[in-house]
């Protein structure tokens, strides 16, 4: 497996610039071609004690014929998708995805962002969002060391197939690879900041061996990936970052009560905000042929679902 371990090298505000407690630098690769632009990939782990430790592969859960092995296409949802899915029975939907969300005595709230409490602020009750700009999501699970996938079937029981993906790192620079080819970056919400990166990123320059190959990049994919940390409030970790970093560790935390999912997440982003609510891309050669083995829930009498293999023949 390619651990694609962090940049030894990164110092001073370069490195505070890119990384950052509980994120660590991955790779960056650039890809010309009709569209020239840059894919960054970073592995975080926000918990309280990050290790960073590779899992031993994620597996997507999923009715059998949108199995990465088997379907043309691969799903990706953004944090509104999840916001507003209508289903609440089958494990996805989530009404404060990509939020955090603070009630409580305003005074309280002033003191834990230190900012300045007014008097009065004891007796006002307030509620306030989080919010920060939307972005895809693929979501899987983290891979149970034992065989069998544990409890993760009753926790989405309106799938029947799992398939498993040994390197999350590898995934994740083809998944921005494969988006910045296929995704419309003119079907965004710019904002006045993402017009100045977008003049930024005209000045980059592409070099080989010390030889300009390319002046200028389209655009720029970030793909954040790692295990969810799970906590009765959200805001216990959140609040241990700073107000400016808030909006990348919000993805990587949900409620104690999704904890059985032992979700692994795909957090990809792009220059602006995506108008759709969800994106359908073409699976291609490279990215299914990092999906190893798709398996196929079934029931043996009146017991527990049992796993039967199904060999990935595609590539």
């Amino acid at each position: 497996m390619n651990t694609h371990e962090p940049f030894p090298g990164l110092s001073g505000e370069v490195g505070d610039l890119l990384e950052g407690n509980g994120r660590r630098l991955e790779a960056i690769e650039a890809v010309v071609g009709s569209s020239t632009f840059a894919v960054v990939t970073w592995r975080v782990d926000y918990g309280d004690w990050p290790t960073f430790r590779v899992p031993p592969g994620v597996v997507k859960l999923s009715r059998e014929e949108h199995a990465i092995t088997a379907s043309p296409h691969l799903r990706l949802g953004s944090s509104r998708y999840y916001r507003e899915h209508e289903d609440a029975t089958d494990g996805i939907r989530n009404l404060e995805e990509g939020r955090l969300v603070q009630r409580g005595a305003l005074s309280r709230f002033c003191k834990k962002n230190g900012i300045r409490a007014q008097e009065g602020f004891d007796s006002v009750s307030s509620t306030v969002t989080w919010a920060r700009s939307d972005f895809l999501m693929f979501c899987t699970s983290v891979a149970p060391e034992g065989p069998g996938l544990g409890g993760l079937w009753k926790q989405f029981p309106e799938y029947d197939s799992a398939t498993f993906i040994p390197d999350p790192s590898a995934f994740a620079m083809q998944l921005g690879k494969d988006i910045g080819k296929q995704f419309d970056m003119n079907n965004v919400r710019l904002t006045s900041f993402d017009t100045i990166r977008q003049m930024a990123l005209a000045q980059a320059e592409i070099t080989t061996q010390g030889r300009l190959l390319r002046k200028g990049l389209d655009t720029i994919v970030l793909v954040s990936h790692g295990p969810v940390t799970y906590c009765d409030r959200s805001e216990r970790v959140i609040n241990r970052f700073p107000i400016a970093r808030r909006g990348e560790v919000i993805p990587f935390v949900k409620r104690r009560t999704y904890g059985g999912q032992r979700e692994y997440r795909f957090v990809v982003e792009v220059i602006g905000e995506p108008k759709e609510t969800e994106f359908l891309m073409e699976v291609t050669d490279e990215l299914r042929n990092l999906a190893g083995v798709t398996w196929k829930k079934r029931r043996a009498g009146s017991g527990e679902p049992k796993l039967a293999g199904k060999e990935n023949h595609a590539g």
